[in-house]
Order: C-alpha cells, then sequence, then structure tokens
C-alpha cells in the first residue's frame, strides 16, 4: 500500500469510496484495487499539496467519475492504497460507463455485436484509447473504435476506457481528462456558462489564443462553438492551486485535431484563459452571435430569477436601460415578460470578475426582438444592471402529431415512454427544457425525450408538446381556436378581418410576420401568397370581446414553433386585423434565383441576388430584402444557382457598393422574411417568406457563391515560401501555369494578413510581412497583387504578372520580391555573458544580457518576467540560493558552488527554457567578490 498523488499531490478521503479505489488502479493499468485506507502515516506527506477531493465514482471506471480540484482537508485523510496485479481475466461489463460519449478521432466504425468483440477490435489498434458504444435508436448500434478523444455526457451512449481492459500497459497509463471548464470552486461546468478553461487539471495560457482556438475547444467538448472568451485572474484562490498545462495554442480551423500547441509555458495565472461555450442555434448550425443572458448572486453562481446580469460571460450597463428592456430581457430567459425589476446602485464586488459586454440596450416593447444594443460600451462596473424577474408557472400545446425533428445537440434526456403526461412532468424536473417529444412505435419501444429548443418542426409519426410562456387559466378552453370577422361579428368570407382566438382578441404585442404566416396556415391558407397585418380599434364590435391571447412569438411561419400567453396587458387598440391573401384565394408560387454583378449582367459568382417569383400566370422580378435571411437561405440560393461548394457561400460586401445604384431604380424588392430550415437542397418548399415587404434597397442581399475572379484553388500547391534567411525570413513564390517552375510573386498589395495567413497555410501559427527582396538571377515575376484574408479558407487571390511589352500598369522592380516572417513561438530567448568572477570560497557572479527573438526580429528583453525562469545548474545539478538582480534584460547572477558539485573546469549553465548558456570561470579569475 502506498501514498496515492494525482498530478503531484495526495488525494483527500472525502467521498472516495471502493469504486473510486477500483476506477484509480485500473486507470493506472491494474486489475482493481485490493484495499485502501487514509491518515497521515508518512512524514513526506507535508511536503505536497493536496490536489484532488471528492472523488465520486459511480462504477470502477474512471469515466464514471467526478472530483473537485479544491480542497477542504488536511493530510490526515490523503488517501493509502494498493492495486491488485494485472489479473488474466477482465470484468470487460464492468469498464462500460453508461451515459458516456466521445469527441475524437474514429479509427474504425462496426456493427455492435457485444462488448467483447468491440473489446478485440480495440485491442488489435495500437491507436485505440477507447469504445464508444452507440444506442438503438440508430439503423444498426454501432461499435466506434476511438483515438485521441475527450469525453462528455450523453444519456444514450456507453463508454470504455482501453486502460480498463488493457493489461498490456501496466502502470502506463495516466489519468487525462482532456478539455474541462471549471465554475469558482472548481467544479465542472457542464452548459456551456462562462468558466476557467483546464487541460488534464491545470489552466491554459492566452498566449496566440483567438476566436478560431475558443471555438475549437468547445467543439472538442461537445458545443457548437465559442460564445466568448477572455484572460482573467478572477478564480484567484482557485488558480493559484493549478499548473498552467497549455500554452501557444494554435490552431488552422475549428477542428481541434488541426491544432498545434506546447505543454511548456513562460506564463503566469493573470492569463489564464476562461471561456463560454454556445449551443446549436435554432437552425441547426453553430451560431457567432448567440445572445444568453444569465443572472448571477453575490457569489457568481446562479441566482435564478435575480442577480447581477449577464451577456454572453459580461456585464449589461444601464446607459438607455428601461422598464421595456428588464421584460423583453426576463422574457427571453423563460420568465414573465412583465413585473420585473431592475436597478444599477448595488457594490457587490463580483462586479469587477467580468468585463462590461453590452451597453445602450434600447428597447420598443417588451420583446427582445425589438431592441437594439451595443457591444461596446463607456460605462464603468457602477452602472451595471442587476435584474429580478418574475417567475411564470410552466404550460404546455397539446401534443402536436408529426412534429418532433430537433437538432441533436439539443437532447437533454432520453428515456423509455411511460406516458404523455409523465414525459412533460419529467421536462417540468428540467429547468431549460422546452419541449416533450414522443418516438414513434416502429422503435424497440417509444421513447421520450426533453429538449432544451423551442424549435421542434415536421417529423413523421412523432409528437411533441412545447412548453408555453405562461398556463391558461382553468377557466379557459383548452382548443386553440382562430377565426376571423368582420365589423359585424360574423365569419369573414374574404380571408382578413379581426383575429379571435377562443372568442377573444388577440394583442399585437410580440406579434411578428412569422406569427400572422402561422395563424393563417392554421385558417387552412397553406400556400401563402401575401399575408398581412395591422392593429388599431377601428370597429365598434371589438369592444364586445375580451382580450384572449398575448406576446405570441414565432420562431418560423409555423404554429407549432409559436408561444404566447393567455394573461394580457392590453387593450382594444392593439387588437390584431389580419389579411391571409386577397379573397382568401391561394395559388402555387415558384421562386428563381439569380446573381447580376455591377453592370447588372447575369452569371456571376458574386454580386446582387435577384429573384423571379412565379404566382399563377404573373411573375415578378426584382431583388430580396435582408430580413430574416439566414445561412439556410444563402445555401438554398447559392445551391439553385448551381453552385455546390459551401465554403464559399456567404453574404458578399461589394467594395464598390456605389456601382448597384442602378438597383433601386431597375428593380423593386418582391421577396421579403426568405428564412430556409435546411442548408442541404436547392428546393425552396423548405423556406418562409412574404411577397409583401417593409424594406428600402439598403436591405438588398448581395451573395458570394463560387471563388472569385483570380482564385488560388490550391495555395500549398500553386505557392511556395523559399527560406532567404535563418531567422525565418522566407520569400514567396508561384508556380507558373502547366509547369513545374516557380517564379517570384510582386510585392503590390502584399499585406501583414496576406503574409500571416500564407504563413498559417504552411503549417506555421504566425506571420507578418517581411522587407521586399530581390529576385535572384533567372528568376522572373509571374504574379502580382497576391492578397488573402484572415482566417477564411480559400480566400487567397491574384493576378498574373502583366506583359511588360504591352501593359499599362506599373511593373515591379527586382528589388520588390514579397517576402514573409514566418514562425511559432512567440518568445525564444538569447543569453549573452558580458563577464564573470569566482572567488577563492567558490563565489561567483556572472553578469548576462538577455533578448528575445520574436517574429523574426531580436529584441531585448523588456518584460522581467522572465527573470524568474532562469535556472543555473552545475554539472547537471541546480545551484541553491542563487540570486538574480537587475532590470531590463540586464541581470547579475550571484550565487556559491559546493565542492561536491563542481566540475574540474569550474562551468555553469544558464537556462531560461529551451535554451541554455555555458560559461566557464578562468582559475585565475578567482579573487575576492565583496557583492556577496
Amino acid at each position: 500500500m502506498g501514498l496515492l498523488l494525482y498530478n503531484g499531490g495526495t488525494v483527500c478521503d472525502d467521498s472516495f469510496t471502493d469504486n473510486s479505489a477500483d476506477a484509480i488502479c485500473r486507470e493506472m493499468g491494474y486489475s482493481g484495487a485490493s484495499n485502501w485506507d487514509s491518515g497521515d502515516d508518512y512524514e513526506s506527506q507535508s511536503g505536497y499539496d493536496i490536489k484532488l477531493d471528492d472523488v465520486s465514482c459511480s462504477s470502477g471506471n474512471w469515466s464514471s467519475c467526478t472530483y473537485s480540484l479544491r480542497h477542504n482537508c488536511g493530510h490526515y485523510e490523503d488517501v493509502f492504497l494498493e492495486c491488485e496485479t494485472a489479473a488474466d481475466e477482465v470484468d470487460i461489463d464492468s469498464c462500460f460507463v453508461q451515459g458516456r460519449r466521445t469527441s475524437g478521432t474514429v479509427i474504425e466504425e462496426v456493427t455492435y455485436t457485444g462488448r467483447e468483440d468491440c473489446v478485440e477490435l480495440c485491442l488489435s489498434h495500437d491507436g485505440c484509447h477507447g469504445i464508444a458504444v452507440s444506442p438503438l435508436y440508430w439503423s444498426v448500434t454501432g461499435c466506434y473504435i476511438i483515438g485521441e478523444h475527450t469525453t462528455f455526457q450523453d444519456y444514450s451512449w456507453q463508454y470504455a476506457a482501453r486502460s480498463c481492459f488493457d493489461r498490456s500497459t501496466d502502470g502506463e497509463t495516466e489519468v487525462s481528462e482532456g478539455f474541462r471548464v471549471l465554475d469558482r470552486d472548481g467544479d465542472a461546468v457542464e452548459d456551456g456558462s462562462r468558466g476557467l478553461l483546464t487541460y488534464n487539471g491545470g489552466t491554459v495560457c492566452d498566449d496566440g489564443f483567438g476566436d478560431t482556438e475558443a471555438n475549437a475547444i468547445c467543439i472538442e467538448m461537445g458545443f457548437a462553438g465559442s460564445s466568448g472568451w477572455e484572460n482573467s485572474y478572477s478564480y484567484s484562490s482557485l488558480q493559484d492551486n493549478l499548473d498552467i498545462n497549455l500554452d501557444d495554442v494554435s490552431c488552422d480551423d475549428e477542428d481541434w485535431s488541426s491544432c498545434s500547441y506546447s505543454e511548456e509555458h513562460n506564463c503566469g495565472h493573470s492569463e489564464d484563459v476562461f471561456i463560454s461555450c454556445s449551443s446549436d442555434d435554432a437552425d441547426g448550425d453553430s451560431t457567432t452571435d448567440e445572445v444568453n443572458f444569465n443572472l448571477v448572486n453575490e457569489e457568481g453562481e446562479d441566482g435564478g430569477n435575480s442577480g447581477l446580469l449577464i451577456y454572453n460571460g459580461g456585464t449589461v450597463c444601464d446607459d438607455y436601460f428601461d422598464q421595456d428592456a428588464a421584460d423583453a430581457i426576463c422574457s427571453l430567459m423563460g420568465f414573465a415578460s412583465s413585473g420585473s425589476e431592475w436597478n444599477s446602485s448595488l457594490s457587490w464586488s463580483i462586479k469587477s470578475d467580468y468585463n462590461i459586454f453590452l451597453d445602450d440596450v434600447r428597447c420598443s416593447n417588451a420583446s427582445w426582438a425589438s431592441c437594439d444594443y451595443s457591444e461596446s460600451h463607456n460605462c464603468g462596473h457602477s452602472e451595471d444592471v442587476f435584474l429580478t424577474c418574475r417567475e411564470v408557472e410552466a404550460c404546455y400545446t397539446e401534443y402536436q402529431e408529426d412534429t418532433g425533428w430537433f437538432p441533436d445537440s439539443a437532447i437533454i434526456r432520453q428515456r423509455t415512454y411511460i406516458g404523455h403526461d409523465e414525459c412533460k412532468e419529467w421536462c417540468d424536473a428540467h429547468e431549460n427544457c422546452q419541449a416533450a417529444v414522443i418516438s414513434p412505435a416502429f422503435w424497440a419501444h417509444r421513447e421520450c425525450f426533453i429538449v432544451s429548443t423551442l424549435n421542434v418542426t415536421e417529423r413523421n409519426n412523432w409528437s411533441a408538446a412545447i412548453k408555453n410562456a405562461r398556463c391558461p387559466d382553468e377557466t379557459d378552453e383548452e382548443t386553440h381556436h382562430f377565426q376571423l370577422v368582420n365589423e359585424r361579428g360574423e365569419p369573414s368570407t374574404t380571408g382578413e378581418g379581426l383575429l379571435l382566438y377562443n372568442n377573444g382578441t388577440v394583442c399585437d404585442d410580440s406579434f411578428s410576420s412569422f406569427s400572422a404566416e402561422a395563424i393563417c396556415r392554421e385558417l387552412g391558407y397553406t400556400s401563402l401568397t401575401s399575408h398581412s397585418y395591422h392593429s388599431a380599434n377601428m370597429w365598434e364590435v371589438q369592444e364586445s370581446y375580451d382580450i384572449g391571447l398575448d406576446e405570441v412569438v414565432c420562431s418560423s411561419g409555423r404554429w407549432a414553433n409559436c408561444s404566447y400567453v393567455t394573461i394580457d396587458d392590453c387593450s382594444h387598440t392593439e387588437d390584431i386585423f389580419l389579411d391571409c391573401g386577397a379573397n382568401g384565394t391561394v395559388s402555387e408560387t415558384s421562386i428563381r434565383f439569380e446573381l447580376v454583378d455591377s453592370e447588372n449582367s447575369p452569371g456571376a459568382t458574386a454580386g446582387l441576388l435577384i429573384a423571379s417569383v412565379t404566382t399563377g400566370n404573373e411573375t415578378d422580378r426584382g431583388t430580396v430584402c435582408d430580413d430574416y435571411f439566414n445561412e439556410n437561405s444563402i445555401a438554398t440560393a447559392c445551391r439553385q444557382l448551381g453552385f455546390e461548394d459551401s465554403r464559399y457561400f456567404q453574404i458578399y460586401e461589394p467594395e464598390d457598393r456605389y456601382l448597384f445604384s442602378y438597383a433601386s431604380e431597375v428593380y423593386d424588392i418582391v421577396l421579403d422574411n426568405f428564412a430556409c430550415s435546411s442548408n442541404l437542397t436547392n428546393d425552396t418548399s423548405s423556406c418562409t417568406y412574404v411577397l409583401e415587404h417593409d424594406c428600402t434597397a439598403s436591405e438588398n442581399v448581395y451573395l458570394s457563391c463560387g471563388p472569385e475572379e483570380g482564385h488560388i484553388a490550391n495555395v500549398t500547391n500553386q505557392l511556395k515560401l523559399t527560406p532567404r534567411d535563418p531567422r525565418g525570413l522566407y520569400v514567396v513564390e508561384k508556380r507558373q501555369e502547366d509547369s513545374e517552375v516557380y517564379g517570384g510573386v510582386c510585392d503590390d498589395g502584399f499585406t501583414d494578413t496576406t503574409a500571416a495567413t500564407l504563413c498559417s497555410y504552411f503549417g506555421w501559427a504566425r506571420g507578418r510581412k517581411g522587407p521586399s527582396q530581390l529576385l535572384r538571377n533567372g528568376t522572373s515575376y509571374v504574379s502580382t497583387r497576391l492578397t488573402c484574408e484572415e482566417d477564411r479558407l480559400g480566400s487567397c487571390k491574384d493576378r498574373p504578372y502583366p506583359d511588360s511589352e504591352n501593359s499599362t500598369e506599373y511593373m515591379c522592380a527586382p528589388h520588390e520580391l514579397a517576402s514573409v516572417y514566418c514562425f511559432n513561438e512567440v518568445m525564444d530567448h538569447r543569453i549573452d555573458i558580458l563577464r564573470g568572477n569566482i572567488n577563492n570560497a567558490l563565489q561567483f557572479s556572472i553578469n548576462i544580457l538577455m533578448s528575445y527573438y520574436k517574429e523574426g526580429e531580436l529584441f531585448l528583453l523588456h518584460n522581467d518576467r522572465a527573470r524568474r525562469s532562469i535556472e543555473v545548474q552545475a554539472c547537471g545539478n541546480v545551484i541553491p540560493g542563487v540570486r538574480i538582480s537587475g532590470s531590463g534584460g540586464r541581470y547579475v547572477i550571484a550565487g556559491r558552488l559546493f565542492a561536491s558539485r563542481v566540475c574540474d573546469d569550474q562551468c555553469v549553465s544558464i537556462v531560461v527554457g529551451e535554451t541554455t548558456k555555458q560559461y566557464c570561470f578562468e582559475p585565475a579569475a578567482a579573487s575576492e567578490i565583496s557583492s556577496i
């Protein structure tokens, strides 16, 4: 039995059980634990920090364990552990943990035929680190052989780590937890909220860190992407107890497999990364502008319905903030849309832990859709908003038949179906549940899913109940009956009139075009050519009705995607009048797209989007308004135009937009609110839209669907970087068309952004433009005006170098060859020894000059933090008691050599990171050194 250590520190016995002991022994390559105890039996225990506490495991597998990196223990609670040697027979079933899945490299995928077969297949691959078993609801259950990976919660999967069942690696396995986000107490944050980013139990330094790296790490942890990151020392008591395990993280794209990093660092905890991650948006795609509000208490923990208002991980300034803003934000967070209270007068110290992320919030009503805001500010934390929201009781729609599609990432839990009401009750028990969904019976058994999204749309044979903002009174009718009536209160025969819901009017609060479309469809107008609405008190008959519906918020033109309340704060001046189409007629509508350039010529790969809308025998051709135009809308239009490579699908921003000024004179706007639910088809049947608009020509959609003129399709094949200087300077050359011969690239238009992008293509972390270079003999220019856009795949383009005899363009001189500095490390130290002395008592002093290479150039050290990383050695051993003084890169090192450690030549090594400089004292230099 021996003292158990984790990352160089002891383990406290709080929550420790036999399962904990077995899991840790198996993680170290043994078959299990034979005994464990706690105590202070070793004098050496006091020399360790306590690194792990509250180790609680649901099985004898480390993947089933939770723990805390903070503790409230003494060394008398240290765990001592005795492990059994590897056994011939392994209990394979005990290695599989329910409720975990993986994110990482899939080596091989086969149909599941049993756990033993999965284990045998894993053991046949040297690179296998674990096994994931998919749930039964796939077409077949799958066995996945996984390489490097992390794990995260997923109720329906199973997971087994190789270290549990492979006895050939006894004693070689290290505990590796990948990325985790921790709260102030060191507990894991599972919902994507802001927290301290850790890697294998240590923090991550911000050197080289950016949005691409944040997205890659969030995706690696199972989220859709990052909603924000920053460096901070706000969890100082936790951070000071952790090592820094990762530095210089640099990713080519948002896939962790494209990232490079260092497990050595030159950082302090003030550079630790804090991160927040986002779930999928309503279309199933990750969103970079996600609106995410929450409330925290004075300790920085979940505040429920009251506390400091947080937006995407930062506070909200009170400039322009009013009651409408408070109610809109409370409603967005799932609370009541009225009756909230707010102030900015509390002086909580927790405010300084956050940056200010939102300002100038101005709302015209209690709906977030009516709000404008700024993500830049001119505020101090004395203006931070505190908010108290009014709780509301949850309620559901009836189960909607043939409704049940949702993004996989929205699944909170899943279990065997036991009843419709029970599925709703299970949803109620989970705070972020938005819908209860029942699967069809053609599965092995029906299932109840509870999901965190309102985006639950059509799916054959499924059914879904959507949670609403407020339950109706017991006296309210349970049916959802809409009707249009004329000014006498009689049913309308024209498809327009006063809108009634269960014999009451409908208030216009939060009402939108989607609300109008959804209700028109409920009234039977399923192929709308137009619909419109307005609110007014213009008929006497309105006063004879109560107001029956308010806050109708719809995320699409389908009633299943709408929420509402049946308690109102309205008057009849806000009653909705609805027009679902002239005389109630319905005609089939088709839409064809084209792109025109600045000269109004069709066939462009990027330009103004034109739609030809045909209804019956009439066709209107004109522009498209950008209201509700989303990523799926972009893809649908581009695919209809014949483009297939989605890397190029994006909104186009013309450099010379004034050249398209003809559009307002030539075209009317013929299409608005064009929103699609799929990005994989050219068929507009997945899209909702209206043929009336409230737009101006400034809102016309411009698209880019394909590569631009001069596009370089394969950068690393067509361009190369040739070394010109040992400090990382490279000249840029391009391969001549239909040839293996390379020529020079003229530096006209060449920028730092282009240089950095080129360096990243060729595997470096960073880069910048270098000084113009001279063409070598026998080389000529083949390219000019080379530009690349940062963080945009396939964004490089250039022009052929002009014919010198016929061109009117500016010609490059031989000394204008483009060059770049490419580099990986932010800092590579250099040590110059100025002089050294040693006396007869072996006391020495050495004067050094420290400098560093950065971005290809040499600088004198200006940050004395690096001085703390200087290590002085003799004969391979660190010399104790060394003193270092000085500043600005000029330092004096003073210490004493001990006789037992003196080499014959009396040499001292000065080590900083990967840099080592040796200095050997001359025997004649021995003298008294008065400064020691």
